[in-house]
């Protein structure tokens, strides 16, 4: 099976994200055991910040680490709640 980056290199949708999760220096951590939970934005989010904003986030690691990291959850339990969207995490 794919780690995330793999998947994320896959779908053309998420190609910014790829990009941004391996210049960031997440793709060994992301290629680890988890298991891991990313809130994946698209390539239409990166869009709508600009290309000039996109380039300038994907040029400064550490606030590119930032703001992918709080997009990500290392989840230990995901347990539904009855038949709806909402969804538990346990840390």
């Amino acid at each position: 099976a794919p780690n995330l980056v793999e998947l994320a290199q896959s779908v053309e949708a998420l190609s910014t994200l790829a990009r941004a999760l391996i210049a960031a220096g997440l793709a060994d951590t992301l290629a680890g055991p988890g298991p891991f939970t990313v809130f994946a934005p698209s390539n239409d989010a990166f869009e709508a910040l600009g290309q000039e904003a996109v380039d300038g986030l994907l040029a400064d690691h550490d606030r590119l680490l930032a703001v992918l990291q709080y997009h990500m959850v290392a989840v230990r339990e995901w347990i539904p709640v009855r038949d709806t969207l909402t969804s538990v995490f346990i840390m």
